[in-house]
């Protein structure tokens, strides 16, 4: 157990070994952060933690003083703590004190902490104890922790390089991340001493599952996104391991091992960087879904143009958070009409734009709501992706007469999306579509057949 004792916090006098420096540095941080972004919705604004690194709140209306007022205060006692965990850090790492001035610089701070977290205890004023934390052979065994701590706090650095500053999601974030704290970890853990491979496999996994930790914590990700990436990250990881292993100095020369991972360190963030510099606008999708409705076309147009309340979802999809629809309406008629599709997130706006009673209908997509509500423990958050990364640009019902009598009703949606890889985040954006498809055209089958009196059945194709 890390003894943390909470009212030495806001003295400088005294020393602090690495961990008691974390968890406090931790904590400190999860508090206001989560302070300043209630604060900041109460006036109806959005914080973000890329925010303590540019210019402060940058949506916070300036013409409320109250609460620019309150989260000034709010903010001087915990820079003083931070500046007195800081001064404690450096005396107890033999490190000058002046180092403390590293805190109010930007993006520098935090690779300031990250050098307080892995420097080791020395020997201190209290007549040459060390550190309970100190290892007993410095640099030939390493705690686990020391790896997965230094490779996550990395791997958070260039998310926050990513996504905050970046504004961008593709292979420097999906690919070049996981595995490269996956070798970063490895590496460490395995740096002098040869680990087994399951060991390194456990330092990458747990490295990256922290990162996915921090970022759920500090609601810069909902759950729902994290869990998708997994499937991404955990063979990335898994090979940044293997990797890591190998570029170490018992396999390569200390200046070999060094610059491998200096490369490696320095490509990661540059590639996302040079990604979002060139960053070529997304493929238009198709998604279609088809199934046969036993009902006149005539009754199925009449249910595509607007259709009531659908029941409570029972897909494990939508109550996981994916956006499902609820019920349709429409403000006039034929040409230039304003379709509306409800969805559990919101509202599509849907100018109609072919009107063929009743062969088809199509619209183009004007609005559209946040394609998911992810799940948090600080509840509701809205992700940059969430609100940006999803566009539907128009929409069309299609409907055919086939011989037997029935009617082929078909649902189509063309939209983008700028996730990267496409491959795998485009098919499940066409999994979760065709889901939202076959939800409103059953819908759409069972009252146009019940209007018809016509046997339901749930046969259906895409």
């Amino acid at each position: 157990m890390i003894p943390i004792r909470p009212l030495r916090l806001f003295t400088p006098q005294g020393q602090i070994a690495p961990g008691p420096f974390l968890v406090s540095g931790i904590l400190l941080f999860l508090v206001k952060n989560n302070v300043d972004r209630w604060a900041a919705a109460y006036v109806g604004s959005q914080f973000e933690i890329v925010d303590y690194f540019s210019s402060g709140i940058r949506s916070l209306p300036v013409k409320d003083p109250w609460a620019l007022t309150f989260l000034a205060a709010w903010a001087v006692p915990f820079a003083w703590m931070g500046v007195c965990l800081c001064v404690k850090r450096l005396r107890d790492a033999r490190l000058p004190l002046w180092f403390v001035v590293l805190f109010f610089v930007p993006f520098v701070n935090l690779l300031f902490f990250l050098v307080l977290t892995i420097v080791r205890s020395r020997a201190g004023a209290d007549g040459g104890k060390t550190s309970e934390t100190e290892d007993p052979d410095p640099g030939v065994v390493r705690p686990a922790w020391i790896a997965v701590l230094v490779a996550a706090l990395s791997g958070v650095l260039i998310v926050l390089l990513a996504n905050g500053v970046l504004a961008t999601y593709g292979f420097g974030l999906f690919y070049g991340t996981p595995f490269f704290v996956g070798l970063l970890a490895a590496a460490i853990d395995s740096w002098n001493v040869e680990r087994p491979f399951r060991r390194s496999m456990s330092v990458a996994l747990a490295a990256n599952g922290l990162i996915a930790l921090v970022l759920l914590a500090f609601a810069l990700e909902g759950a729902l996104c994290l869990v998708m990436a997994a499937p991404l990250a955990v063979p990335l990881a898994a090979l940044g391991a293997a990797v890591g292993r190998l570029v170490t100095p018992r396999r390569l020369t200390p200046a070999q091992a060094h610059a491998f991972l200096l490369v490696f360190s320095i490509g990661t963030p540059a590639g996302a960087t040079l990604e979002a510099s060139r960053a070529a606008a997304p493929d238009l999708r198709l998604v279609e879904t088809s199934l046969d409705v036993r009902a006149s076309d005539e009754a199925v147009f009449d249910q595509v143009v607007t259709f009531d309340r659908l029941e409570a979802p029972k897909e494990w999809l939508f109550r996981l958070g994916v956006a499902y629809p609820t019920h349709a309406t429409i403000d006039g008629a034929g040409v230039g009409a304003t379709r509306r599709c409800h969805f559990s997130t919101g509202t599509f706006v849907e100018p109609i734009e072919v009107w063929d009673r009743p062969r088809r209908l199509a619209f183009k997509v004007s609005s559209n709501p946040d394609p998911l509500r992810e799940w948090s423990p600080w509840g509701a958050i809205r992700p940059a992706h969430v609100m940006s990364a999803f566009s539907s640009e128009r929409g069309e019902f299609s409907i055919e007469t086939v011989p037997g009598g029935s009617t082929l009703l078909i649902g189509r949606t063309w939209y983008r999306h700028n996730l990267f890889p496409q491959w795998y985040w485009g098919e499940l954006t066409d999994v979760m579509i065709h889901a939202i498809h076959r939800r409103v055209l059953d819908h759409i089958r069972r009252r146009a057949e019940a209007a018809m009196g016509s046997p339901q059945h749930p046969g259906g194709r895409e």
